[in-house]
């Protein structure tokens, strides 16, 4: 949900580059004069479980070799934050917004267990293999580069129609439709559609077009 929040929240509000200050572009050097740009911010998976099997050593002999293992029952949490840029940052990045992501870590809950390092090398007898459930996300968050992404300039009524009727079409419901506007219904859909294909998340890019079956 705090994603989903911090996704929503910037979905329209890119990073414009004008037209006469393509030196000002300094984010990132494939940006382009006239286009408009936002930060891609993916969140992690969801937490899933696995079984994992290690060798417990059971005898006495104090020359065996051991190593120990932290198992994760709850990984580390991954978050994006928004932070103000300096005022000099600003006036470089000509960004509306004068912001930008940073990740935080939030520590996560570990299981330490000690295993014999080599047992192939221990008697069979002294080495008992016990399962443990180990937590990981699905996938890693990640923190991607600028990308294109429609200007508001060019959010007209027959677009926003259009990206609404594709919704629709695939069973997206936009509760609060109103047609041509950016409702909040029609930025939820937007970013359930996004989710359900794997999409990058958050603003309206080019690459949800296309999906959509639009084009402009």
């Amino acid at each position: 949900m705090r994603y989903s929040i911090f996704f929503l929240g910037s979905l329209f509000l890119g990073l414009f580059i004008p037209r006469a200050s393509a030196q000002d572009a300094v984010l990132q050097a494939d940006m382009q004069v006239g286009k408009c740009y936002a930060p891609i911010l993916t969140p992690h998976g969801p937490i899933l479980y696995r079984t994992e099997t290690y060798p417990i050593y059971t005898g006495s002999n104090p020359k065996v070799k051991l190593k120990t293992l932290r198992l994760p029952i709850v990984p580390d949490t991954y978050e994006w934050v928004s932070r103000k840029l300096s005022p000099e940052a600003c006036e470089r990045t000509n960004n509306e917004n004068c912001q930008y992501w940073r990740q935080t870590m939030e520590a996560g809950i570990f299981d330490t267990i000690t295993v014999v390092r080599k047992p192939w090398k221990v008697p069979a007898k002294d080495i008992e293999y016990r399962d443990y459930q180990v937590a990981y996300y699905e996938y890693p968050g990640t923190g991607a580069p600028h990308y294109e992404i429609i200007c508001k300039t060019d959010l007209s009524y027959d677009l926003i129609v259009e990206v609404q009727s594709a919704l629709m079409s695939y069973a997206y419901e936009i509760n609060d439709l109103v047609e041509g506007v950016i409702t909040s219904g029609t930025r939820s859909a937007i970013a359930q559609y996004q989710i359900d294909l794997s999409l990058r998340p958050g603003p309206l890019t080019y690459e949800t077009l296309e999906a959509l079956g639009i084009n402009n």
